[in-house]
């Protein structure tokens, strides 16, 4: 769409080619509604690019203060005086303040990219249930559908481990059938034998980590993640697009 107005947003700039071709009411509401959803497609992946920013920040700070703390122990300064005990545990305090920020940036992204699978699916319903756009001749793939399984495989399990977290860990019984009973690998780094091993909430810099029917549940907060959210709704874009270029075509 090179000839629109390019400081528009992409559903004002689809809606301003609509007017200019004079096409019908009926597709101007289903090309209407399909930029809506692509609307809120868009905002979770800025939300969970937003969550990325903001735990590679605290990440980063964490990495500060970790290193500000154990440097006085690796020198052998660990007495010192009152006023340096203080300041130890006050940064103690707050770099445990600062894990737990991270960790709420690593729930809320799960929770982000249950919103942007569950606006993917509306839009393939809208696409389904669009019976005046020229859906036929398109020849663009929906390829939104394959980039989102491939880059979050386990996003269902994931987002449901998430939002019901306590239930899945303080009963005895739950946790019990939540663990892990054999070998298993996070992220390439850490490695265990198993030995019916639970786990919640663990992190590494790019992932948080439960353990769910026996099953690791590792979600993924990286830039790769948000590239392939990016690359979704770029894709729908593209498929926008054509539906426009195969509907203007002659007018």
């Amino acid at each position: 769409m090179s000839d629109f107005s390019s400081s528009l947003p992409f559903e004002a700039r689809v809606m301003e080619r609509v007017f200019q071709a004079g096409l019908g009411k009926s597709v101007h509401d289903e090309l209407r509604h399909l930029t809506d959803l692509h609307r809120h497609i868009e905002d979770y992946y800025k939300n969970f690019e937003a969550a990325f920013q903001l735990k590679e920040s605290l990440i980063a700070q964490c990495r500060q203060l970790a290193e500000a703390i154990s440097a006085p122990v690796r020198g052998g300064a660990t007495a010192g005086g009152v006023e340096d005990r203080i300041a130890l545990g006050a940064a103690r305090s707050r770099l445990t303040l600062l894990q737990r920020w991270t960790a709420i940036a690593f729930r809320d992204s799960v929770m982000t990219i249950s919103h942007f699978d569950d606006a993917l699916t509306a839009f393939n319903v809208q696409l389904k249930e669009s019976t005046h756009l020229p859906l036929s001749q398109i020849t663009a793939p929906k390829a939104w559908n394959k980039t989102f399984v491939i880059a979050f495989p386990a996003q269902k399990n994931a987002r449901n481990t998430v939002a019901h977290e306590a239930e899945n860990y303080t009963r005895p019984n739950r946790r019990k059938g939540n663990a892990m009973k054999g070998p298993f690998e996070i992220t390439g780094t850490i490695k265990s034998d198993g030995g019916k091993v639970s786990i919640s909430r663990m992190m590494t810099e790019d992932s948080i980590t439960y353990s769910r029917d026996g099953n690791i549940l590792e979600s993924k907060l990286d830039q790769g993640a948000v590239n392939a959210l990016m690359q979704c709704v770029r894709q729908i874009e593209d498929y926008i697009t054509a539906i426009i270029s195969v509907a203007t075509a002659g007018k």
